[in-house]
């Protein structure tokens, strides 16, 4: 259900004239409920933008991930693996 309420939120968003007139907000909405979909979900929003590579920064500055906000996991375990990464 948390799932099915994101995707509708957005797609309102994306499809209104007065909410965020020329704004369309992307996403990607990964299922988590094991821990190895929570690292492979995790992994994929910090990949460097159109690659499945995460590369390790010095400075947090020269970094341009795939994602720019991370909804996490609604557990305490699998936010918490989301977190570390």
């Amino acid at each position: 259900h948390l799932f099915q309420a994101m995707h509708f939120g957005i797609e309102e968003i994306n499809n209104s004239m007065t909410l965020l007139p020329n704004v369309t907000l992307g996403y990607q909405l990964y299922d988590v409920c094991s821990e190895s979909a929570n690292v492979y979900a995790a992994l994929s929003v910090l990949s460097v933008l159109g690659t499945r590579r995460v590369e390790v920064q010095a400075d947090p500055a020269h970094y341009f991930p795939a994602a720019l906000a991370v909804i996490g996991p609604d557990t305490t375990s699998h936010a918490a693996t989301t977190a570390a990464l």
